[in-house]
């Protein structure tokens, strides 16, 4: 049985055609198009907000150097290109398959005598709930990635950039990734088993070149400001069910204030559930990093190297004190 549900979160980038691939593929975040919506909508953001206020020139606003040529983003950029092989070649064959998982789960669910063929579920069904269980792992393994101590040692080199571009959203560690994405397999896969189980007839989706309608829908309305200097709110209101850009900036600030909230990566619910949600109420100006020690992650091997170094240093401490 074939499920054809991968999501391709976290991998979009990582096919045989190499990083720059991305631009071309609508799996991946950085597909031009989604790229394109991102620039028009900061370019309203721009005439709506920042024109009135004095802001430099339409050019210097989207495209500032100090941003771009600032050396954390050029350690991105590289982190990016090196990463990317790096997962083709040795990481991606090894990640969990989403389609696996939801066969497996479907045959343990139909031995435990879960009814079959009992509901006829509509593809816009199917892709919500699956949106949803991908969504809900996502914030499950953010905030274990921030409350486990290893776990944070190795995300902390995202949240060590100091200036956010489109490409931040790649300063992942694999050890960061591959907890995403096995988690979102387990999530995505047994709600598809679940589905295939109970529903009448082959399991079907809406899709957009392969990838989930509401998920391409995500990408085109901002998503590639999250890691940028735009700020775009979705005001008090939608802010309580999407994690807006602004948002997912606050959940880069070292102030104390804005530690530990807004994990969620599309729906800001979970957050709001959990009491991890922070929504501005205007514009805030706040330092990015981790309270100056964002400065040891300097380059694309120490991007790679702290996070061992610091956690088996982390362990041995605690085993000593113990």
């Amino acid at each position: 049985m074939q499920f054809g549900i991968e999501t391709n979160i976290g991998v979009d980038l990582f096919d045989e055609l190499g990083p720059l691939s991305g631009l071309f593929n609508p799996a991946s975040r950085i597909f031009w198009f989604y790229l394109l919506t991102a620039f028009t909508i900061a370019l309203a953001v721009y005439i709506v907000q920042e024109k009135k206020r004095n802001a430099p020139s339409v050019l210097k606003y989207l495209f500032p150097k100090e941003i771009l040529l600032h050396r954390s983003a050029i350690v991105d950029y590289f982190y990016f290109i090196i990463n990317s092989v790096i997962f083709f070649l040795f990481l991606g064959p090894l990640m969990l398959s989403t389609n696996w998982v939801a066969e497996r789960s479907q045959e343990i669910f139909e031995s435990l005598g879960a009814p079959a063929g009992l509901l006829e579920i509509s593809p816009w069904i199917v892709s919500a709930a699956l949106l949803v269980a991908m969504d809900l792992a996502l914030y499950l393994a953010h905030y274990l990635s921030h409350k486990i101590p290893t776990l944070w040692e190795f995300h902390k080199i995202h949240h060590s950039a100091e200036v956010l571009t489109p490409i931040t959203v790649f300063r992942m560690h694999p050890v960061d990734d591959i907890l995403n994405m096995t988690l979102s397999a387990l999530s995505v896969g047994v709600t598809a088993g679940f589905l295939e189980q109970i529903g009448v007839g082959p399991l079907s989706l809406y899709l957009v070149s392969g990838v989930n309608v509401f998920l391409v829908a995500y990408y085109v309305f901002g998503y590639n400001l999250r890691h940028s200097h735009i700020w775009l709110s979705y005001g008090s209101i939608l802010s309580r069910v999407l994690i807006s850009p602004a948002q997912h900036q606050i959940h880069h600030s070292s102030l104390s204030r804005h530690w530990d909230k807004n994990f969620g990566f599309i729906f800001s619910l979970w957050d709001w559930f959990f009491g991890t949600l922070y929504v501005p109420q205007t514009k805030e100006n706040f330092p990015l990093g981790i309270g100056g020690e964002e400065k040891e992650y300097s380059s694309v091997w120490r991007l790679y190297e702290l996070p061992f170094v610091k956690s088996f240093k982390r362990l041995f401490s605690s085993r000593i004190n113990k």
